[in-house]
């Protein structure tokens, strides 16, 4: 038995769940770091360029959504057939992803070039800002292909319980994205479409450098697509999973657009502000998703194994290690708010509303770290419906109608108390769902 394999079924478990989620942990925050040094950069350009990008973010946000609920259709598959001993179907799922994804990655190119223009205008991108969110996404959707396929072949490493090398290619990538940046943005003068290229470019290198181990002797999954046959129970099971996580990933992005769309009511400056505090909450976020996705592998290949109780004994230990988290990092957001936000851009307004953002969210983040832990312990486990029904609830039933009647209130700040208050009531009922179910009917 992989030795990595042997430890998810059978070692220590909190030292288990480190040892799986730190280099994912890593590799999360090096991925964050780049965003927000990308962000930095081109707030230098100036309020109207992070604008542009924070309301590119939203359909890039879609992209990724898909991809990730997806791929979670896939690691839990190849992690439950894993701990079934079931390699040839792991093998199986593993190939079927790879073609499923490489279809996404060339729909998406084709559909962002032709009506990213217009989804854009829909939001309420206007005038200058309208062309540069064009000029970057234009090049993000070029480079489609490299973002579905870096990401499934990922998870299919994550689902074999190998956390090591999607750290070294994910961390690679983002240290090159940081490297070329400044070059592609301000030495050449490429301004927001340098931005865009460089993080196309890294994101190629590092697709090429996942397949390269991927197709060696020393991934536990053999890729063969010489010998592919296509089995529709395959593709059925993925989508099983990975419809409901996507369609909940996709109603975050929604979700997004349309709280985009609200804040952009108050303004450009309004819309650089939601982008800063967005980008300075995936240090809190980024790591709680590679515990995430560490307690997904964990929980599925146990579950497969039929080893429920050491699954549920994974749940709680990784929430608690998530809640210890987000309590310091929420510390420091309320602390540090504000230099924090003049890392991104100088003008008072941005500066004001993104550091009022932090302050009001950062004691909510206990309640988030709770939310995911304890999705990734479903999705694990093949239960996709209560991470689907909790994410209707916070994005689309609470935050929407809250921001809209808070924000004729309170303004502005009205929208960032309607995110807290959504963070909290789903975290509250995500619990109670967890210990009524609990892998009982699995």
């Amino acid at each position: 038995m992989n030795k990595n394999i042997a430890e998810i079924l059978e070692g220590n478990l909190t030292k288990t769940i480190l040892k799986v989620s730190l280099p994912l942990v890593v590799a999360f925050l090096l991925q964050t770091s780049f965003n927000i040094i990308d962000g930095i950069f081109v707030g230098r350009i100036g309020a109207e360029a992070l604008a542009a990008v924070s309301l590119a973010f939203p359909m890039i946000f879609l992209m990724i959504s898909l991809a990730a609920g997806l791929g979670v259709g896939a690691t839990s598959l190849i992690a439950r057939s894993i701990g079934a001993k079931d390699y040839k179907k792991a093998n199986n799922a593993a190939e079927h992803s790879l073609l499923l994804f490489f279809i996404l990655g060339l729909f998406f190119t084709v559909f962002g070039l032709m009506f990213g223009k217009h989804l854009f205008k829909l939001i309420g991108a206007t005038g200058t800002v309208l062309q540069l969110t064009i000029d970057y996404t234009n090049i993000i959707f070029a480079g489609s292909i490299f973002l579905f396929l870096v990401f499934i072949a990922n998870n299919i490493l994550r689902g074999e319980g190998n956390m090591k090398i999607p750290m070294f290619v994910m961390g690679g990538s983002a240290i090159l994205n940081v490297i070329l940046d400044p070059i592609f943005i301000f030495v050449l003068g490429w301004g927001v479409k340098g931005a865009a290229i460089a993080t196309v470019v890294s994101r190629a290198v590092a697709c090429i450098a996942v397949f390269v181990y991927l197709l060696t002797d020393r991934a536990t999954i053999k890729i063969s697509m010489r010998y592919f046959k296509y089995q529709y129970s395959i593709i059925k099971e993925i989508f099983r999973i990975g419809i409901l996580s996507s369609v909940s990933q996709v109603l975050t992005s929604i979700s997004m657009f349309i709280l985009t769309a609200i804040v952009a009511k108050f303004g450009t400056e309004a819309i650089a502000a939601y982008g800063i505090a967005f980008r300075l909450e995936g240090i809190a976020f980024m790591p709680l998703i590679g515990l995430t996705a560490a307690v997904m592998t964990i929980v599925g290949q146990n579950v497969g194994a039929k080893n429920l109780s050491r699954s549920r004994r994974t749940t709680f230990n990784a929430s608690v290690m998530g809640i210890v988290y987000s309590l310091l990092v929420g510390i420091c957001f309320f602390i540090f708010a504000v230099p924090l936000a003049k890392l991104f851009n100088n003008n008072h307004q941005v500066v004001y509303q993104a550091s009022l953002y932090l302050v009001i969210n950062a004691i909510t983040y206990m309640f988030i770290a709770i939310i995911l832990v304890i999705n990734g312990s479903f999705l694990g486990a093949g239960m996709a419906l209560p991470p689907l029904s909790m994410n209707i609830l916070r994005s689309v039933i609470i935050v929407i109608p809250l921001a809209i009647f808070l924000s004729k209130m309170y303004g502005l700040m009205g929208v960032w108390i309607a995110i807290a208050i959504a963070s909290v009531i789903t975290s509250a009922i995500s619990v109670v769902w967890y210990r009524l179910t609990a892998f009982k009917k699995k």
